[in-house]
This record gives C-alpha cells, sequence and structure tokens, in this order.
C-alpha cells in the first residue's frame, strides 16, 4: 500500500519529487518470512534488511540500524526522513515543505510533530520499566509516526547513541534522549494541522502532511490528494477545434478510472447561432439534450418555450439548440439532416447518443457554448420533456443581474444523494467508490455565467468519468472547480408530479416532466403573465 501510495517512484517520478523508500526489517522468524523477504527483495529492489530480531521492545535498534544504512550508503542526500508503514504522506505537499525549509534556511534540527512533557508510561503497551529509564517525563521528542532531519546530522546521533542509555520506544530514543545528548533540537512544521491521528477529510487536503490511523482508506485518499494536485497543476481550457479525440463507442468502452476525452468535434455546428445576425442581444444560451428520433418532443419545445417568436416579442432575450449525438441507422440520419435544413438548431456531437454516455452531451454542450457563444452572459442546460416559465426565468436572472452575479452553478440542489449501485444506471464502485455524490443540481435544468464553462471544461480534464452526467459536471467537476450553488428563492422550483396548479404560476419556473399537455400549459402561462403586465 505504500508503494502504491504516497511512495510511488513513477508518481514521484512524475511529478519531480527527489524521493526514494526503502523499508526496513530485521531477522525473519520463519521459512515463510525468509521467503516473502527474498521475493520482495527480488522484485521491488526496497527491503534493508538489519541483522537484529524484528521485536517490538528492539524497535530502537531499528532505528539506529536505519541511521547506519543512511550515513554509510546516502550520505549525500540532503535529507532523510523517517515514517511508520501505515501512514499517509503526502508527498506534494512534502517536496514544498522542503523547498520551503531551503529556502529558508536549513537548521540541524529534527523537523516534526513535537511531543513536551510526555509522561513515561509504567503499564499497558508503551510500559517502560523504571530500571530502564528511571525519570517521569521524557525529553522533547518526535512522534514516530514521521519526522525528517538534514542527513548531516545522522552521524551526530550515531555518535551520542554510544554513551545513552538504551530504552526501547525508539521515538523518546532517538529523537528524545539521543538528540538531546548530541545537541539537535527539534523544529515543528507550521501547517494548519501537520499531523492527523483520527481520520480524513477533503478539507485537510493540501494542509496536512502525513495521517496516521487504523482506519485510514490510504489508498482511496491518496487519489485525493492526486487528484487536488493534478487541478492546482492544470492547463487552461484549450479549445481545439481540429481535435478528434477518442472517445467510447461503446458502452464497454467507458473509460473508468480515468477522466473523459473532451468530445470537441461536432458534425453537425451551426457555429453563426450566436452571432448578432442570427440571434442579436443574447443574453441567454441553452442546449436542451436530445434524441435524434425525439421530433415531437423537440417539436413542443420549439412552439412553447424555447420559440424564438415569444422570446423576441416579449424581449425575451433567449435561444435554445438542441444537441444529439452520432445517428444510430439512416433513418435517423434522414430525420437530422432535415431538421436542421429546416430549423438550424441543431448540434451533433461525434458521440454515442446512449443514457450512459450522456456526460459526453453535457460536456459537449460546454464545448460549443464556449466556442461559439462566450460572449452570451448566460449559459442554460435543459431536458426535453419540460415546461419553462420564460417570464420568470428572465425576471430572475434580471434579479441576479441586479443584485451580482456569482460564480456559481443556479438550481435544485441535491445534497447527499445515495449513489445507485444497482439498476438502470448502476454506479460501479470501480467508477465511484463513495456511497454519496457531492451537492449537484437536478438535471432537468440549471443554469451558470457562461465564464464558467472553460473552468469546469479544465476540471472535467482531471476528474474521473462517472456515467451520472448531472453528479458528474454539476458535483464533482464543479466541486473540485470550487464552484458552488445557488438554490432559488420560490416557493417551488422544480415539479416533478405533472400536475400544473395556477396557483403555483408565480412560483414554479421549470415544470415537468409534461410533455404532450405542454402546449396547453404554454398557452396558459402567456396569459396569466400578458394579464399581470396589463394590470
Amino acid at each position: 500500500m505504500t508503494r502504491m501510495t504516497w511512495a510511488n517512484k513513477n508518481l514521484l517520478k512524475e511529478h519531480s519529487i527527489n524521493m526514494a523508500v526503502v523499508f526496513l526489517v530485521g531477522r525473519p522468524k520463519t521459512q515463510k518470512e525468509e521467503r516473502i523477504v527474498q521475493e520482495e527483495s527480488r522484485l521491488h529492489g526496497d527491503l534493508v534488511q538489519g541483522d537484529f530480531e524484528d521485536e517490538r521492545m528492539l524497535s530502537s535498534y531499528k532505528a539506529l540500524t536505519a541511521m547506519v544504512w543512511i550515513s554509510r550508503h546516502c550520505s549525500r542526500v540532503p535529507w532523510t526522513l523517517h515514517a511508520d508503514d501505515d501512514v499517509l504522506v503526502d508527498s506534494f505537499l512534502l517536496g514544498a515543505k522542503i523547498t520551503e525549509i531551503q529556502t529558508v534556511g536549513v537548521v540541524n534540527h529534527f523537523y516534526c510533530h513535537i511531543f513536551n512533557n510526555t509522561q513515561v508510561a509504567r503499564e499497558g503497551e508503551w510500559r517502560v520499566a523504571p530500571e530502564d529509564f528511571s525519570k517521569d517525563v521524557y525529553p522533547t521528542h518526535c512522534s514516530g509516526s514521521m519526522w525528517f532531519v538534514p542527513t548531516p546530522v545522522v552521524p551526530r546521533l550515531l555518535e551520542a547513541s554510544r554513551t545513552v542509555d538504551y530504552v526501547w520506544v525508539d521515538d523518546a530514543y532517538l529523537t528524545g534522549l539521543v538528540a538531546e545528548e548530541a545537541g539537535v533540537g527539534h523544529i515543528h512544521v507550521s501547517f494548519n494541522s501537520h499531523w492527523k491521528f483520527y481520520g480524513i477529510k477533503n478539507d485537510d487536503i493540501d494542509k496536512t502532511l502525513v495521517w496516521t490511523g487504523s482506519n485510514l482508506d490510504r489508498e482511496y485518499w491518496w487519489r485525493k490528494i492526486v487528484l487536488h494536485q493534478k487541478i492546482k497543476t492544470r492547463e487552461p481550457w484549450k479549445d481545439d477545434p481540429n481535435a478528434n479525440p477518442v472517445l467510447p463507442r461503446r458502452i464497454e468502452d467507458v473509460p473508468f478510472g480515468e477522466p473523459p476525452s473532451i468530445p470537441t468535434r461536432f458534425l453537425i455546428e451551426e457555429a453563426d447561432f450566436c452571432t448578432k445576425k442570427r440571434n442579436p442581444r443574447l443574453r441567454m444560451i441553452g442546449f436542451v439534450f436530445s434524441s435524434i428520433s425525439e421530433i415531437r418532443k423537440r417539436s413542443v419545445t420549439r412552439r412553447t418555450w424555447a420559440s424564438s417568436k415569444i422570446s423576441r416579442k416579449y424581449g425575451i432575450r433567449m435561444a435554445v439548440v438542441f444537441i444529439v449525438g452520432r445517428a444510430k441507422n439512416k433513418r435517423e440520419e434522414r430525420i437530422l439532416k432535415k431538421a436542421s435544413l429546416h430549423f438550424h438548431d441543431i448540434i451533433q456531437g461525434d458521440f454515442e447518443d446512449h443514457h450512459d454516455l450522456l456526460t459526453y452531451k453535457t460536456l459537449a454542450g460546454l464545448v460549443w457554448v464556449h466556442r461559439h457563444c462566450s460572449h452570451v452572459r448566460w449559459t442554460f442546460k435543459a431536458d426535453d420533456n419540460i415546461l419553462v416559465d420564460d417570464f420568470l426565468f428572465d425576471k430572475k436572472i434580471k434579479d441576479i443581474e441586479a443584485l451580482g452575479m456569482v460564480d456559481q452553478i443556479y438550481c435544485d440542489i441535491r445534497k447527499e444523494t445515495d449513489v445507485l449501485r444497482e439498476g438502470k444506471g448502476g454506479i460501479l464502485r470501480e467508477e465511484f467508490p463513495e456511497d454519496n455524490y457531492p451537492p449537484y443540481c437536478r438535471g432537468s435544468m440549471w443554469f451558470m455565467p457562461t465564464a464558467l464553462a472553460p473552468r469546469l471544461l479544465a476540471i472535467a480534464q482531471v476528474t474521473n468519468f462517472v456515467r451520472n452526467e448531472d453528479a458528474y459536471v454539476t458535483g464533482l467537476v464543479a466541486m473540485n472547480a470550487g464552484i458552488g450553488h445557488a438554490l432559488f428563492q420560490f416557493t417551488r422550483f422544480w415539479t416533478y408530479n405533472g400536475e400544473f396548479n395556477r396557483e403555483k404560476l408565480d412560483s414554479v419556473i421549470v415544470w415537468g416532466p409534461l410533455d404532450l399537455q405542454r402546449p396547453i400549459y404554454w398557452k396558459i402561462l402567456v396569459k396569466h403573465h400578458l394579464r399581470k403586465k396589463k394590470n
């Protein structure tokens, strides 16, 4: 586990962290242990075996053996680090801390989490008999989970150990008693919380150098630390219209455990859609999820809330495109060609149009908006079976602009949602190991400042793919990008039961799914708002 996580040779090399780790063991107790040592040494070349009994009460011999080995073979390496085999070290933060120390000036002290005035245990697992150490309090020493020291200090410690009586508690002995005899002091590493003994949480990352604890899921949290580092060092989103990313053509090709390829290639693009000639003075641009065969749903959407005539007539500066994937057969090709030629509002991405690949559809929508509509202030995503109250939506946008836009996603927020493992769209543990999604938006509709699109796309490049597109884009990617969510201040923003209640006409922006009833309810909505204007 240590080799897989913070001591991973390939990752350390990739990120220019000049560190190497060996594991120090004692004599094998059985033939099985002897085989283990020989096999690991042959495979990994990172075991150092001392000629001492590997017993708890001889821990200080192990510490001294390590110092001898370092002095003999690694004296030119500037720093020496000691760690237990059950800790998780943030190697990135350690590298940064070492660089900081070298810039300020190296002091020949131990750098660690310092223990002061620690009582000597006379009972229990840390028991030291009075005849082995007569004092009641240990001198100042380091927590043994991890410490580091300038390597030139090592010979001084070994020389001092010749005159210091043995105590089996290696932390107190080497970094306390021996350090005191050698005149080596201690420097507390100044982070918000240098050591963590009781678990880990997201806010600890990039603030805490080492975690320890028997219940620590080191593999899981190491992935979090690496992801955080990738986000910190990410490249800005660079749109390349000529790129032809390899996207999955089958569900079996979905890249679990790695970020998705950003879909930057379009088969139908409508590049001039947001120009002054086509749609002048736009305030809002929306992309609606659609399937090629869903002719009726697109027709109803065009005739109701997404009608360009309605928008212009009532000063609602909004336009909508429908985003689809590849055609599955000749019939869909004919449908798409006819709709595109007639309406010029179809955007076709070069990805498979499947429920498990909707994440690509959202990312394609963001790419298209960023590429062609970056001057439009607001972007929204919507499903093709809802009814949007354009009048209330426009009013809400103006209210937000008057109060001050914030870099958040505006939506109906879902919190602490369980990750479904079974049934349609069930998420595998290797795809997303946590039991709950971070807060994310209900997918029927959400909107945000268009300026956030490149930020989301940049972070998507380092955030592992998840099939649940709402949880992925507005949850995981948004969280990693530092983008929050703003909840609408309406009585009910979303209505999912299909009922259309006239008493709620001034409190619901998005109704749905309504489908067949949408034209009828749309007329009621328009009449309601026109009547209000007259009054």
